[in-house]
């Protein structure tokens, strides 16, 4: 416990003044939209609140290891469990210190503002948690790859790389395309599929962190080389979950077919196509809508 303080110290005291200042600024700036005749939601305000926090403090775990200062800690020894628990309790008594700033700010200046914890929405945590877990892998990676000096050239990099560039876009083409196309047709207006599609990278991003930095220690090399073994694996699995779904819903065949629910759209002009959204029973319970070209 005396180890995750310590590093949680360090992160408060670097980040806390600046933080805690911008929460304070921020708290303002409902009373000053509305001053200015531009409404704007208090909610609204504490979720770009939390999002700096969360950036903040995810951003520079990676400058730790780009500036050496990563060394530091795992010198001390210091448990790779405790630098990731020291930064979790950072992020999160800053997050704390920064919503009673904002808070005591908003209370001071307007006085239709509620001095109550209960503005805090599920949003405010998915924007902190997110903003943290995607700043940390951005910028780890980024610090890894920083440094890395060495060159490369010849034939075979010229003809691999191009390559390796145009396969990881295709496949991710295909595989966005492919999920735009379930969620248009199945899913439009449901936002759950996409919450949770987005969480999966997000969840992604920060186990691949939490590897590189219990593996990888301070050699940058080997942070890359597990943060893409991580995410590669995550792409494949994603991959295979979407193509599945895909499949599933937007191709029952005839049977399934009960009947049609909805006509999008105008026919073609020879009269002989039109979107139609068709009612599935996949004989398990589950009852689709999906969008289909009728011929």
């Amino acid at each position: 416990m005396k180890k995750i303080l310590a590093v949680a110290r360090l992160d408060c005291r670097r980040f806390g003044f600046g933080l805690t200042s911008a929460a304070l600024v921020a708290g303002l700036l409902p009373s000053l939209a509305n001053g200015l005749g531009a409404p704007v939601e208090t909610a609204t305000i504490l979720t770009a609140a939390f999002l700096l926090v969360g950036a903040t403090c995810g951003g520079y775990f990676g400058t730790d290891f780009a500036e050496g200062r990563s060394s530091f800690f795992f010198a001390r020894p210091l448990p790779t469990w405790a630098l990731i628990g020291g930064r979790i309790a950072a992020l999160l008594l800053l997050a704390g210190v920064s919503f009673l700033a904002f808070l005591a700010s908003n209370g001071i200046s307007s006085t239709e503002s509620k001095w109550t914890p209960w503005i805090l929405e599920k949003q405010h945590a998915y924007a902190l948690g997110i903003a943290w877990s995607v700043s940390l892998f951005l910028s780890l990676g980024i610090a890894a790859r920083a440094r890395d000096r060495r060159g490369r050239s010849g034939v075979r990099e010229a003809i691999v790389i191009p390559l390796r560039m145009s396969a990881s876009l295709a496949a991710f083409f295909v595989m966005f395309g492919l999920f735009a196309d379930l969620i248009l047709r199945a899913y439009f207006g449901n936002f759950r599929p996409i919450e949770l599609f987005f969480w999966s990278w997000a969840i992604a991003s920060l186990v691949a962190s939490f590897v590189a930095i219990a593996w990888g220690r301070t050699e940058r090399l080997r942070i890359a080389r597990l943060q893409n073994l991580v995410m590669g694996v995550h792409f494949v699995l994603i991959s295979l979950v979407v193509a599945a779904a895909w499949t599933y819903v937007l191709h029952p065949g005839p049977d399934a077919i009960e009947k049609v629910v909805a006509t999008w759209g105008s026919a073609s002009a020879d009269g002989r196509t039109a979107f139609v959204a068709a009612s599935v029973n996949r004989g398990d319970g589950k009852t689709f809508e999906p969008i289909f070209l009728l011929d």
